[in-house]
């Protein structure tokens, strides 16, 4: 099943995964939810919006968005929760990464 056929069939928001190398579910690992409320696409159909209700975290280090600094790496965002205690299957990397830059 393409990402595209699944938010459409189950209003869940999917996105493609590069290190899993397939579309999966978002929150697949911790249960945090996109209910696909509506689906909008550019003018010549090569990017898409979603308007979802999320629900729990989205960034994988515990932040409501993913982004949230600046470009001087000011913390702008607001953390919700700390990854080790949701995710079933937390990605270290995504968290070397940031304490990388």
């Amino acid at each position: 099943m393409t990402g595209k056929l699944s938010i459409i069939e189950t209003k869940r928001g999917y996105q493609w995964s590069r290190s899993r190398r397939k579309f999966w579910k978002k929150g697949e690992s911790a249960g945090h939810e996109q209910i696909v409320h509506d689906i909008l696409i550019d003018c010549d159909a090569d990017a898409i919006v979603l308007k979802i209700e999320q629900i729990g975290g989205v960034c994988p280090i515990g932040y409501r968005s993913c982004y949230h600094r600046t470009i001087e790496s000011e913390v702008v965002g607001e953390n919700l929760l700390e990854p080790e205690d949701v995710y079933k299957k937390y990605d270290e990397g995504a968290k070397d990464k940031m304490s990388n830059t």
